[in-house]
């Protein structure tokens, strides 16, 4: 999870639900290995497989169970019939917000092959419209 947004679940996390049965951990590797050498009635992961497969070992050496998510690769099929700037503003919307850090943006766009052209031209637009000229220097990117 990106970094602002992990603080956003911690914040909520403890203000919504009881801390005696649910916590963020914000942290990179050390403190994932650190978690994984407790015991837990249950551990839910989001993000890659090979980080996945790696808490799943760890569980089984003491019967945790595991709920993993794991990155999969999303496609987006862009058929001659659509309207342009209307999916190249979802696609545009679902792949940059938070970043990037979104498990259900399109990983890659398979456009008929009449499309393509219209496509490109509108995400640029898109991408324009949303976060500038030079999205470096946008606040919501």
């Amino acid at each position: 999870v990106a970094g602002n947004s992990g603080r956003v679940i911690a914040k909520y996390l403890e203000l919504f639900l009881d801390p005696a049965c649910y916590r963020a951990v914000e942290g990179g590797v050390d403190k994932a290995e650190e978690l994984l050498a407790q015991k837990w009635d249950h551990i839910f992961f989001t993000g890659s497989s090979g980080i996945g497969r790696k808490i799943a070992l760890k569980a089984a050496e003491t019967l945790t169970s595991v709920t993993l998510e794991l990155g999969g690769k999303s496609p987006c099929i862009v058929d001659e019939t659509v309207d342009c700037p209307s999916v190249a503003n979802r696609i545009a919307y679902g792949k940059f917000m938070n970043g990037g850090q979104i498990c259900i943006a399109a990983d890659y766009v398979v456009v008929h092959e009449s499309r393509v052209k219209e496509l490109i031209s509108c995400l640029k637009t898109s991408l324009t419209n949303f976060y500038g000229a030079d999205p470096s220097k946008s606040p919501e990117f």
